[in-house]
C-alpha cells in the first residue's frame, strides 16, 4: 500500500470495485464496495494507506445542510480543547461530561476504539454544552463529523458500533437521516 497524505479534507473520486483505505496505525479507516462508478466520497485531513487509484475533485461539505435544533442550554464553551480535562475511569456509560467543570471521563474500552468512533463520542459529550437530549446530541457530533470530512457510512459505523443495543431508536434517527438524504 502507499501512503497518501490529505492536508485538508476534501472529496475523492474513484473507479475501483473495492475501495481500502488504513488510517495510519493500519487499522480499516473506510472500506466500501460501489455499486455504481464513479463512486465519490469525502476524507478528512490525514496520513493514510491505499493501492485506489484516488482523484481529487470539487468538495462537497454534507455539514452545511444540516440544521441543528435549537440551542436547550447556554454553557460556558471552552475556548481551546486544552481548557478541557480528560480521565481515563471505568464509565459504564462510555463517556461522560461535566459540562461546568469541563471534565470529561471516558471508559478505557473506548480507547481500543477507532478514531471515527472516538470523535463521535467526544463529539456527542460535547453536544451537551448545547442540549440535555441524547438524540440532539447525536444530532450535534453527527455534523461536527461531516464537518471535518467523515463519511456518512463511517459516521453511521462509529454509532452502531460505539451505542449499545439498547439505543436502537437513537441508531434508527442517524441512519433514517442519511437514508432520507438529511444528512
Amino acid at each position: 500500500m502507499r501512503e497518501i497524505f490529505i492536508s485538508r479534507k476534501g472529496t475523492f473520486l474513484c473507479n475501483e470495485k473495492v475501495i481500502n483505505i488504513k488510517d495510519e496505525k493500519g487499522k480499516d479507516f473506510y472500506f466500501f464496495m460501489p455499486k455504481k462508478f464513479p463512486f465519490t466520497f469525502n476524507m478528512p485531513r490525514g496520513k493514510y494507506y491505499t493501492n485506489n487509484k484516488l482523484t481529487r475533485v470539487s468538495f462537497y461539505d454534507p455539514a452545511n445542510s444540516i440544521n441543528l435544533p435549537p440551542k436547550q442550554k447556554n454553557k460556558i464553551i471552552p475556548k481551546k480543547i486544552q481548557e478541557l480535562r480528560f480521565s481515563i475511569i471505568r464509565n459504564p456509560s462510555k463517556a461522560s461530561i461535566a459540562v461546568d467543570k469541563h471534565f470529561v471521563m471516558i471508559d478505557p474500552q473506548m480507547i481500543k476504539k477507532t478514531l471515527p468512533e472516538i470523535l463521535f463520542i467526544l463529539f456527542h459529550e460535547f453536544g451537551h454544552y448545547y442540549y440535555f437530549d441524547e438524540e440532539k446530541c447525536d444530532a450535534y457530533a453527527k455534523k461536527q463529523m461531516l464537518r471535518l470530512g467523515y463519511n456518512p457510512s463511517q459516521i453511521s459505523a462509529a454509532i452502531n458500533n460505539t451505542l449499545s443495543n439498547k439505543q436502537c431508536e437513537r441508531k434508527k434517527l442517524i441512519f433514517n437521516s442519511f437514508k432520507n438524504g438529511k444528512n
